[in-house]
């Protein structure tokens, strides 16, 4: 269903909520949790939070920090103008 929604280009892709409903005899396992979670980002979602049938949330996401990504951006940002300035002076040499 998350495939064939029809979302304008600026819409961000969904959170996508998945729950073991059945009660099981032993838990899940880190390679069954990842297994679930892989089928929520096949499906086009852009962060999956998978819980057991107790309501536990067991694929906690990674807290981004916000100065890292600015940090991070700034730095692409930097990266990417210097080499277009660098290949901008190497074409208008020749």
């Amino acid at each position: 269903m998350l495939k064939q929604a029809q979302r304008p280009w600026y819409q961000p892709a969904s959170i996508l909520l998945l729950q073991v409903k059945e009660p099981l005899d032993h838990p899940l396992s880190h390679l069954e949790i990842r297994a679930i979670s892989e089928v929520g980002y096949a499906a086009g979602a852009r962060v999956v939070h998978v819980y057991n049938s107790e309501d536990h949330l067991l694929n906690p996401q990674p807290k981004d920090s916000t100065v890292f990504t600015l940090v991070q951006a700034s730095a692409k940002l930097f990266l990417v103008l210097g080499f277009s300035l660098f290949l901008f002076s190497i074409w208008m040499d020749q």
